[in-house]
């Protein structure tokens, strides 16, 4: 898979309209997709919107954890 442009994405089976979304591992814009990727288990995969998911390779994708703490920094700058 690595190499392969366009990332596996689905929809999240619990989106509703109107409820927060989780931010797109790489735009931040938020999103109800979420990766697929078959070397990860489901509690690690990683929000991702179809429009990055078409430009990205699997590689481009960022470990959760490494994702959680790039939220984490960028909703902190936000509240200053």
């Amino acid at each position: 898979m690595k190499g392969v442009k366009s990332v596996p994405v689905v929809l999240d089976p619990d989106f509703k309209a109107g409820y927060p979304m989780e931010r797109c591992c790489f735009c931040r814009t938020p999103t109800p997709y979420w990766t697929e990727l078959p070397d990860r288990s489901e509690g690690k995969q990683v929000a991702c919107c179809p429009e990055c998911a078409q430009e990205a390779t699997a590689a481009d994708v960022p470990a959760k954890k490494i994702w959680w703490r790039r939220e984490e920094i960028a909703e902190h700058r936000n509240q200053f």
